[in-house]
């Protein structure tokens, strides 16, 4: 999840803008006093002690104290504007730290950031072999209709703020995404279903809470990838706001590279997307994404929503699981 960085109104770095400034302000050729009107030679040498000029038979340059903390100013300026102005990484997760093989089923997942909530005695979900794993089989207990979310608290910082409409720049969140079953249905009771919400509110569950995900599954014969916001939990009111065009406007048990971009000052988001194929994924930052749609929607923007995490619901078939990598 990061802001990224905003730009001058000529549509140039902030930092170019500055560099220009010094070399305005800074002397870029020698000075010649002899290149001056009205040069005396005797009144110059007089006057040069001081005003802190050094002269040389064939050249002069300036010395002086005030110029050396004006240079030093400027640099130092360019180098906090950058800083302030730069790219902030609010959030990521990569999982390479192993939380061990064993599936937690409440509360947090080893010593990671992230927590585990469910409905049904199976669900659960661990961090290990560089991923993270949501499954309907955590135990020997028998499988039953449920869902498991795992969730890690967002914060406002930087140029990001968890009232979406007043972060200062671009919000981005990318992530890797993969579900096992061919034709997942959705979100309804007992059927299969797998999210990422962006940014949530309240007790996120099929049935609570309310934010911005990326959903797949739903009736019928195609399943895309959509971008929706909810109330009510997943399951309940779920309204999309852009349902993926080609490559990924059919998706099954495919490994995918997702992105999500939000533009504060005009409402309008967009998704890209990417099929890695079947057996890995490719990490989201890296190679080209597809545009999949773009919407203005001012939903829930001026509503402070402060978690993020994945969530998987289904029935009773052993072994159904849902995975999750490359978090930011």
């Amino acid at each position: 999840l990061r802001p990224l960085q905003p730009k001058t109104k000529n549509n140039e770095p902030r930092t170019k803008n500055l560099n220009a400034l010094a070399r305005d302000l800074l002397p870029s050729r020698r000075f010649s006093p002899q290149s001056s009107p009205g040069f005396s030679p005797a009144p110059w040498k007089e006057r040069r002690k001081k005003i802190g000029f050094r002269l040389h038979p064939q050249k002069s340059h300036l010395k002086t104290k005030n110029m050396k903390k004006t240079l030093l100013t400027l640099i130092g300026l360019a180098a906090m504007t950058a800083g302030g102005y730069g790219q902030t990484v609010v959030f990521t997760s990569n999982f390479t730290t192993s939380q061990g093989s064993s599936f937690t089923t409440s509360g947090a997942i080893g010593t990671s950031p992230w927590s585990v909530t469910r409905s049904g005695a199976d669900w659960g979900a661990r961090i290990d072999n560089g991923i993270l794993e949501l499954t309907n089989d955590a135990s020997p207990t028998a499988n039953a209709d449920g869902w498991v979310f795992t969730s890690s608290p967002i914060a406002s910082t930087g140029n990001f703020n968890t009232i979406l409409s007043s972060s200062s720049g671009l919000v981005t969140w990318t992530l890797n995404m993969r579900q096992i079953r061919t034709d997942p249905a959705g979100f309804g009771s007992g059927s299969y279903g797998v999210a990422y919400i962006l940014a949530g509110n309240g007790t996120i569950s099929r049935t609570s809470g309310e934010g911005w995900a990326i959903v797949l599954g739903q009736t019928g014969s195609t399943d895309p990838i959509r971008l929706a916001h909810f109330t009510g939990g997943l399951g309940g009111t779920l309204t999309n706001v852009i349902t993926a065009s080609t490559p990924l406007n059919d998706i099954g048990n495919e490994y995918l590279s997702l992105r999500v971009n939000y533009n504060p000052s005009s409402n309008l988001w967009s998704l890209l997307g990417r099929s890695d194929g079947a057996s890995s994924f490719t990490d989201p930052n890296t190679g080209t994404l597809s545009s999949l749609g773009n919407a203005t929607d001012s939903t829930l923007v001026n509503t402070s929503l402060g978690i993020t995490g994945a969530y998987w619901q289904g029935s009773t078939t052993a072994n159904q699981t849902a995975f999750f990598d490359n978090i930011s």
